[in-house]
């Protein structure tokens, strides 16, 4: 009997069907392998992984395989995304195996759950023979495998532990320009990112650079975002029809996605365009940004107003179906129009990619269209605009690619963010909304009174505590969400799942966090997440909230728990900024104290707002429209009065009873001469 066919996961429910008789993560499979005396596969992966589906299809579909499988080892299958900390502890046990990892990720243990072996993934011919060995070995060599979870398990232990954490360390420009220089090393100053292959976004490296600039006018930092930005949306990574943006390009180039479409990808590079927007005033990158909020509302939005998760990469069997072309496809549908579109995005009549199909990317230089066909920039859009919506309909009738509808509380709080941002850079009411009708989805159903946290919506509240990734995302969405509507349940649930945290996710004899809390039991190791994937690490996200809800309250020790937590991992910071680049842009805040600007009154946040269309990284906003007990605004509020404050390390260096009194500081801070207040 295949267990998982009870099971809302997509990706478990994809396996459901599999001969192999797989079971979901838990006590039914891990005593059945005691009792039986037989190793674990634990095999973990993701609804929208392409090479997840060909191991399925090569593999698990095989009848000879799982046979074999179901005969000799308790099978157990696991989703990434649902349950990241066991992801967690098996990607460690393969990476220090193997010197690398991925999925899908394909792990054997013992009977308890301790691994010994793996990889990624495998061809069926060497899949086979790597289970018929681990049987033998697991009969005639026991006490070698045993002894090799021991060495495996002690060096997990000390994946976490870090070189001696810098005490009393007083951060400098030179500190930062010295992280800014570590990543320099990295430019690839051609085609924009990073001068590695597949290519991924890594958005938070890009944010680093864009704060960099911001402090020190460095406009190497500002160059290189924008190139890369400009080659992204250009490429193939980022889909020209419908928009929104593919995970990573398997090329140098930006060309060739790899195509599935992942919520968090693009939340965080949303936030991204409409900051750079922000500052560049470039119409490309408010178009990207849009288009991406489009393809996020038409494609991955619930209708209680969350997101779904992803995309899957392949459609009918294949990866890239939906999305590539071949030219007689593109002449039949455009007709006459047909060779404009073609050599604007490069489609030929061999392809582009595999098999004649081509991938729509901006090859040419725009100056050379419009001296061809002598027109302006501007009808250059208008005509590839009417053209993309005729191939946008036509590809709409094709069978799209699996939808992942987990709603998952990080993925989305990702996502409340960068919506935030995006009204502060396009003042789009609709994005706003969107933003707050996520946020008050998952206040009312996803945290409770004493301020814990579930992972996944899907359907039903699903019984999976909430990872310090969940938390430190949540709490960050919703400073953001207070920020921009100065209502106070943002700020004080914010406040609530930070505490939290400090009592259910404390490391012992360490200012980080754990993982997981301490409600959940231990899986082969506790692990504490410090590195940024292409995502930010969630301590590092928690240490910028104990940051900013230190200010907000007035807390010393919350401020002084981030700093902690930054020494902590500064030796690590030195040698690998670029993969812990959110870590590099919170010292900011240690080398350049923000300002608090606090408004309060009726109209006070239709000024906050105004006052945020602006790129600013020096300031934390905060405010209310009636009396409020928030420390920093405790004494403040004048019945009657829109008053203004802006503040620094508890001094307050304005202070101002009309908007007329503060316009010269409202002035100064938007960085304008005549404004109309």
């Amino acid at each position: 009997m295949n267990r998982l066919a009870n099971e809302s996961s997509p990706y478990l429910l994809q396996h459901a069907k599999n001969p192999v008789e797989w079971y979901p993560w838990g006590e039914e499979a891990l005593e059945k392998a005691k009792k039986e005396d037989k190793l674990l596969i634990i095999s973990i992966g993701y609804s929208a992984c392409h090479w997840c589906h060909v191991m399925e299809k090569e593999c698990f579909e095989n009848h000879k395989i799982a046979a074999f499988m179901n005969e000799h080892f308790i099978c157990i299958k696991v989703d990434r995304e649902e349950r990241p900390d066991l992801d967690q502890v098996y990607m460690t046990a393969i990476q220090l195996l193997n010197g690398s990892g991925g999925w899908p990720l394909n792990c054997f243990a013992l009977p308890d759950g301790m691994p010994f072996y793996g990889g990624t993934y495998f061809p069926h011919t060497t899949w086979m023979q790597i289970l018929q060995n681990i049987v033998h070995s697991w009969h005639n060599e026991r006490e070698r495998i045993i002894q090799a979870t021991q060495s495996l398990k002690e060096n997990m232990l000390s994946w976490d532990i870090f070189k001696e954490p810098v005490e009393g360390k007083v951060f400098a420009n030179d500190d930062l320009d010295l992280l800014f220089q570590n990543i320099r090393k990295h430019f690839d100053l051609n085609e924009g990112g990073t001068m590695h292959t597949p290519k991924f976004p890594m958005p938070n490296y890009l944010t680093f650079l864009l704060k960099y600039w911001y402090y020190t006018k460095n406009q190497l930092a500002l160059d290189h975002v924008v190139l890369t930005c400009t080659k992204m949306a250009y490429g193939g990574i980022f889909d020209q029809i419908g928009g929104g943006f593919s995970r990573y390009s398997v090329d140098s180039f930006w060309h060739v996605p790899h195509f599935e479409k992942m919520l968090y990808d693009n939340a965080q590079l949303l936030g991204l365009y409409s900051e750079l927007y922000q500052i560049t005033k470039h119409s490309l990158f408010k178009e990207v940004a849009e288009n991406t909020i489009l393809f996020i509302q038409r494609e991955l939005t619930h209708s209680s107003g969350m997101f779904y998760s992803a995309l899957d990469a392949d459609s009918e069997g294949k990866e890239g179906k939906y999305y590539v072309w071949t030219k007689s496809e593109i002449d039949e549908a455009l007709g006459d129009l047909s060779k404009f579109f073609c050599e604007y995005y490069a489609i030929t009549e061999q392809g582009n990619w595999e098999e004649g199909q081509n991938i729509l990317y901006i090859k040419v230089h725009e100056q050379y269209i419009i001296e061809k066909y002598s027109i302006s920039a501007e009808t250059i859009k208008d005509k590839i605009r009417n053209l993309k919506k005729i191939l946008y309909e036509k590809r709409n009738n094709r069978i799209k690619p699996d939808l992942d509808n987990k709603l998952i509380t990080s993925w989305n709080s990702m996502m409340i963010k960068s919506l935030v941002l995006a009204y502060n850079a396009f003042q789009n009411e609709d994005y706003l909304k969107m933003a707050i009708t996520c946020g008050n989805k998952m206040m009312s159903e996803r945290i409770k009174d004493d301020g814990q946290v579930f992972r996944i919506y899907n359907n039903e509240i699903k019984n999976i505590n909430a990872f310090l990734d969940d938390y430190a995302f949540t709490i960050e969405a919703f400073i953001q969400l207070y920020s921009i509507t100065l209502d106070k349940k943002w700020i004080l649930t914010a406040k609530k799942m930070c505490d939290y945290c400090l009592q259910h996710f404390n490391k012992p004899n360490s200012a980080l966090f754990y993982y997981t809390s301490d409600l959940d039991p231990v899986v082969v190791v506790r692990k504490t997440e410090t590195h940024d994937s292409v995502m930010p690490s969630s301590n590092s996200v928690m240490a910028t909230n104990l940051f900013t809800l230190g200010k907000i309250f007035f807390n010393e020790d919350f401020i002084s728990r981030a700093e902690q937590m930054l020494n902590e991992v500064l030796p690590e910071l030195y040698d690998q900024t670029l993969h812990l680049a959110n870590w590099a842009s919170l010292m900011f805040w240690f080398v350049y104290p923000p300002y608090e600007l606090t408004i309060l009154g009726e109209n006070a946040p239709n000024y906050i707002r105004e006052i945020q269309q602006i790129f600013r990284s020096d300031y934390i906003y905060a405010g209310c429209i009636e009396y409020s007990e928030i420390p920093l605004l405790t004494g403040k509020f004048i019945d009657g009065k829109t008053v203004f404050y802006k503040c620094q390390a508890k001094v307050c260096l304005v202070a101002a009873e009309s908007f007329e009194e503060f316009k010269p500081i409202y002035q100064q801070i938007n960085g304008i001469e005549n404004k109309k207040g």
